[in-house]
Parts: C-alpha cells; structure tokens; sequence
C-alpha cells in the first residue's frame, strides 16, 4: 500500500510537471486562427503582419523577441527557407522583379515594408531578397512622399500622395528599417527609424476626456493629411483615436526597441560601441515615453460593456466617435500582444501584476471572441474609415490573435506571466 501511495504521488507530481510545462492553452486553437487567416490574407500589410504572425508563432527565435535575435551581432542566417512557415509563405507574396517595393501597395509606400523584415532573412539564402530589401528600403529613405513636420524635420508619408500621417505605419517601417540597420551595419537608419516614432507622435498625439471626465494626454490621432481636408473620392480621412491605429503603434515600436536592446555591434563594425550605448540608452527612454503615455490612457478607459474588449474609439463619451464604439477584437489582441512582450523585455517596468492582469483581461475577452473554426470578431472594418461598424473577420485581426498568443506563451516561458494553474490543484485530481 506504501509503495502504490508513492508510486501515485511521483505519478501525480509528473503530471503537474508536464501541464506547467507543456504549450499553454490560451481558449482556442492557434492553428485554426492560422488556417482562417491564410485564406483570406491578399493585401500588402496583411501579408507583413501574417509573415510575423507565423515567426513569431512558429520561429520566435528568428525574431527580435527570441533570446538571440542576432548572434555575433548580425541577423541570422536561414539555411532551408522552406522549413520556415514564415518565410515560406513570405517568398510567395514578395516582388523580385526590380521595382522599389516589395509587393503592391496600393499607394502606400509604408505598407510593403511590413515584408522587409522577411526579404532580409531570406536574403541569407537568395541574394535577389537582399536587392528588393535594399530598394525598398532605399525608396522609404531618398523617394517617399514627406510630410513636414517642422522646419528641420519631415516624417515618411503612410502614403503616397497626398501626404498622411497614419498610426499604422509605425508597425510597417520602422521595425524594417531598424533590422535593415543591423543588416548592413549603418547606424543612421537605426536612428532614423526612432525618429520618425518621434515625428508621428508629434503629430498624431492627442488628448482624450476619460468616462470620469478626467484628460488623459499620449493616444494618437489615427490619420493626419496634407491638407487636413480631403477632397471627396481621396484617401483617407480620419483624425479620432482609433483602438487598432493606436495598437499598431504600441507594437511597432515595441519591436524597434526589442531591436536596440537586443542588438550589439560586432567587433569588427565601424559604428562606435560608446556611441551606440549612448544612443540606445536615449533611445530607449524616448520610446518608452511615448509607450508609457499611449498605454497610461488605454489602460485607463473603460472597456465596452457587451463584449468587454476595448473599445474601437477611444476618443470618450463626450466625443463624437462615441456614436460607433463597440467591442474590437483585433486592435485588443494587440494591445495585449505588445503588453506581454513589453513584459519581458523591460520586466521591472511592465512585469507588474496591474500591467500583467489589463493584458490578461484583454486576453481572455478576445479568446471568449474566437469561433470553433478560428475567426476573430467582432473586428473593426478595415475597409471603411472611420471604422463605424464591426464585421466578423479580417485578416489582420486573424494575425493580431496569433501574435498576442505567441507573445502570452513566451512571457509564461520567460517566467514573467503568471500560469493559471497551481500545482496542488493539478496534484489533487489524482486522488
């Protein structure tokens, strides 16, 4: 009887060990996230987003995220592209025909970009990859529309004419043009991406009334043209706080700063190791600023009742976009998604447990938002802007999912997150 009680016991403790061990079970199946948002990808910052998507959930460590993004401080090498879901389903979609962008862009030179970052891993393995990046990154740099922001200074139009400021773009260019620095070793575009992070805040940055009637300073403005009114037929036009704008901020800058603390100059690199710590530690405090602002105001918003996601618009009640708020699903998972990665990066900041449970909260309403066959919704229209009513899928919301449940089951990996199973809970069915 002795030797059954402990036999029961190691067995018990076993199991315990492997559910804490084992892939985390987030309230729906990733795979069919994937599959639903495959089919129905076609566009240019959808296929940048969906390549991501895939690294971040299949490769994490060809990723800024991964615990050595760039071993002896450059990007890393692929030897079989075709063994990288990512990057296997990124050479299908990527232009190699010698034009400037990557693929179509539908007169956004900011949205190929989003597929940058995957030209460059696979230009490890084909040289072709190397060129388009080079031409799309040289075409952001020399070519694109501006859009003057002050008499020294001129951020990259989101489009091509007329000049717009979008806080989408964040998430498209500068994370490429950050991994193109460390691909060619050149510290100027490093800084030009944290830049135009700092140009797009000047402009976008707004103030919002809070449903306790209190100002809360930091959410961007989703889109600023040139001029301010469009002429009919002209795209687009949309000066509130729109959630996914915002969301796609946070987490592209999140990824450049992912890119500046994990990256170290080799040896044998012309840039100047005192010169880059100096410019990481001022960079890093410069990004965190605006971060720390725009999510200092989403946290505080009240979510939407039905739903409990945040809100599409964060303007507040006593604004007009009140009209046509509602529950979103993706510009919440991806909130969520930067939350946890923002975790584990800097932990003494962000990996605090009020942080950690408004990520949780987001985390769980979008998985109560997932179907059985893996859609994503409600999510805000793409299609229209402003986004005045949801639709019940769009492919960046598909990707937004799988992003915020990578970046969950990486920082429960990381010890950051907290795993919602105790061990006597787990030790007690066995008996």
């Amino acid at each position: 009887m002795k030797n059954y009680a402990v036999s029961l016991a190691v067995a018990a403790c076993a199991a315990a060990i492997w559910i804490l061990l084992s892939t985390p079970d987030a309230g729906f199946d990733p795979q069919k996230v994937l599959a639903r948002g495959r089919a129905i990808t076609s566009r240019s910052w959808e296929f940048g987003t969906f390549t991501e998507a895939l690294l971040e959930f299949y490769d994490r460590d060809l990723t800024v995220f991964g615990s050595d993004p760039f071993p002896r401080g450059r990007i890393p090498r692929v030897a079989d592209p075709s063994k990288v879901e990512g990057l296997a389903y990124a050479r299908s979609v990527i232009w190699t025909n010698g034009t400037d962008l990557l693929v179509d862009g539908e007169g956004s030179a900011a949205d190929p970009a989003s597929l940058g970052r995957a030209a460059l891993l696979l230009s490890q393995y084909d040289g072709t990859y190397y060129e388009a990046a080079m031409r799309q990154a040289d075409f952001l740099m020399k070519k694109a529309t501006r859009f003057q922001v002050n008499v020294t200074h001129s951020a990259i139009s989101h489009r091509e004419e007329p000049p717009e400021l979008w806080g989408d773009f964040i998430y498209m260019v500068p994370p490429f043009l950050a991994y193109y620095s460390v691909a060619v070793q050149e510290m100027r575009i490093l800084e030009t991406a944290v830049l135009q992070c700092q140009l797009y805040n000047a402009v976008l940055r707004t103030s919002i009334s809070l449903d306790d009637g209190q100002t809360c300073h930091g959410l961007w403005r989703h889109i600023i043209s040139e001029p301010a009114e469009l002429e009919p037929g002209v795209c687009c036009s949309d000066p509130d706080v729109w959630l996914t704008s915002n969301a796609w901020a946070v987490a592209g800058m999140t990824r450049v700063l992912a890119t500046i603390l994990k990256w170290r100059p080799p040896p044998d690199s012309s840039i100047d190791r005192v010169q880059y710590d100096t410019f990481r530690s001022g960079s890093t405090a410069a990004l965190k600023g605006i971060i720390d602002a725009m999510l200092q105001c989403t946290v505080k918003q009240r979510r939407d009742e039905k739903s409990g996601l945040l809100k599409n618009y964060l303007d507040g009640l006593s604004h007009r976009s009140a009209a046509w708020t509602y529950g979103d699903a993706a510009g919440t998972a991806l909130m969520a998604s930067a939350a946890y990665r923002l975790a584990v990066l800097l932990p003494e900041v962000y990996g605090v447990p009020s942080f950690l449970d408004w990520a949780e909260q987001n985390r769980r309403a979008v998985a109560k938002h997932v179907s059985h066959d893996g859609r994503v919704s409600p999510v805000a229209d793409v299609g229209h802007v402003p986004s005045k009513n949801p639709v019940n899928q769009t492919s960046e919301g598909q990707s937004m999912a799988i992003l915020m449940y990578s970046a969950w089951r990486d920082c429960m990996a990381a010890g950051v997150c907290r795993r919602n199973v105790r061990l006597w809970d787990t030790i007690s069915t066995w008996w």
